[in-house]
């Protein structure tokens, strides 16, 4: 995935402990990427969005590769 935008339209399930326990548990191994979430991605004007803030940031911050799925529109709530 290329750069990506924030965004800050939905309350995240990840608070700021969290990210960093996922983050460590990425690095170490003990949680699999797979057994993560999608983050979700919309493009709009030619950029990409993420709706998932914080899960992106523990993947960044992990180093490894974000699993994504590319949504058409923004959900609405």
């Amino acid at each position: 995935m290329s750069e990506s935008r924030v965004t800050k339209i939905y309350s995240l399930s990840f608070s700021e402990s969290l990210v960093t326990s996922c983050t460590q548990k990425l690095k170490s191994g003990a949680i699999s990427p797979d057994a993560v979430a999608p983050i979700r991605i919309v493009e709009k004007g030619g950029l990409i969005y993420t709706l998932d803030n914080r899960g992106l940031k523990a993947f960044q911050d992990a180093g490894l590769p974000v699993n994504y799925q590319k949504l058409n529109a923004i959900p609405i709530k």
